[in-house]
């Protein structure tokens, strides 16, 4: 605690640590009841459920003052594991995309009286009119309508109604790259000024892993070498592109490599698991299905190439992580992609089987541009950092709530 004087009055002042910055906060300042909808907690939400996780573990680094209530459903409490007294967690059983998240979490809200709500994800009570912040993190749903097309046409427009609300109505829209921002502004028709990009992080570079090329082999069961894919099996990721730009550069290379392709097949669509099944090389593809966490170190290090011919990312963390690992990226420019791989990644155009398939050629028969990518990435993930993020998110909050 330290003494200040101002016109010969004393005022207090406490001063928080941490280890990237340090807050000071007047005695007298209003200590604030944040709530963070955190109902992605669970790691089976994939990206929108690394980024709660990761958010809510620096915020908690950064304020050790205000009052945050973190909001989980009963999946999520079995994983949670953030443990400081200003960080309770309430736990709801109102669902995303549910009725109730319309009307009894609504209630639930208003009954509350936080100062602040973080709808970490677009999802929210579109009638709740109280102070809150929106995450944005891509517009997949529209602009891939084939991801929902299951969904009755009465559910669409009831993403469409939330989503738009949650543009126009919140106080501040924080969108996770440029272009998430600007696709946003322009569907929606909202002001450039309402949002703020807020960068994901990017995972650490550990010097202390040891990579295990035979735990490899064994899990994919050859020791050849292999290009490899890290991601949701949906409709616009680019597996069909993927397996056709394999195929090419197997009639051209001549190589052995194979194409590993991680990830849930289960929810494949007919034409996904087509091509894979009707490709002239199909021994060569490998669809090992979830890797183990403890593995994915040594499957990205060890490929040829990392490869994500998605047509629309939001963010596109799998490439920071293929970067931490000393792993080439071949990568479709497109959407956020070149934001986040920067210019330490070869490119090619979305869609475009033929320009992948000669960037996996190039790769292999030119070492010394394989070597300089294994090291190129470094530089690029220091420019996302998940404390920058939950700073960066922090000063959001204190400028909504003196706004």
């Amino acid at each position: 605690m330290l003494n200040f004087f101002n016109n010969g009055e004393c005022l207090l002042l406490t001063v928080h640590y941490s280890p990237s910055s340090v807050i000071i906060r007047a005695m007298d300042e209003k200590i604030y009841r944040i709530a963070l909808d955190a109902r992605f907690w669970r790691k089976d939400t994939a990206g929108i459920g690394r980024y709660t996780r990761e958010l809510v573990h620096y915020l908690a680094k950064i304020d050790k003052t205000n009052q945050y209530t973190v909001i989980l459903t009963n999946q999520d409490v079995p994983e949670w594991d953030v443990h400081q007294d200003n960080f309770k967690t309430a736990v709801v059983p109102f669902t995303h995309y549910s009725l109730s998240e319309q009307s009894r979490f609504l209630l639930w809200l208003n009954k509350q009286n936080f100062d602040l709500v973080h709808f970490l994800n677009f999802n929210h009570p579109v009638l709740y009119h109280k102070r809150f912040v929106v995450t944005i993190h891509d517009l997949t749903l529209f602009k891939f309508p084939a991801d929902n097309k299951k969904r009755s046409m009465l559910r669409k427009l009831a993403f469409y109604a939330v989503f738009k609300h949650a543009a126009k109505y919140s106080n501040k829209v924080i969108a996770i790259s440029k272009n998430t921002l600007e696709d946003t502004a322009k569907y929606f028709n909202v002001r450039i000024n309402k949002f703020k990009l807020i960068y994901e992080g990017g995972p650490k570079i550990d010097e202390s892993i040891k990579y295990n090329r035979e735990s490899v082999t064994k899990y994919i069961e050859s020791d050849c070498a292999y290009f490899l894919f890290v991601s949701q099996w949906r409709p616009h990721k680019g597996i069909i592109t993927l397996v056709d730009a394999f195929n090419k550069f197997k009639a051209i290379s001549k190589s052995n490599h194979k194409l590993v392709l991680l990830g849930n097949q289960k929810v494949a669509t007919t034409q996904m698991l087509a091509s894979i099944n009707n490709s002239p090389y199909r021994s060569d593809i490998i669809i090992p299905g979830f890797a183990p966490d403890e593995l994915l170190p040594s499957l990205y290090h060890f490929s040829t190439a990392f490869i994500v011919p998605s047509e629309y990312e939001g963010f596109g963390l799998p490439v920071l992580e293929a970067y931490s690992y000393q792993t080439p990226a071949i990568v479709a420019e497109n959407s956020s992609l070149p934001e986040v791989a920067g210019k330490n990644a070869l490119y090619f155009p979305t869609n475009n089987s033929d320009k992948l398939a000669e960037q996996m050629v190039r790769i292999i028969e030119d070492p010394s541009l394989a070597k300089i990518l294994k090291s190129s990435g470094d530089e690029q993930l220091k420019l996302f950092s998940w404390q920058k993020c939950a700073q960066e998110t922090y000063d959001t909050y204190i400028e909504v709530l003196k706004g």
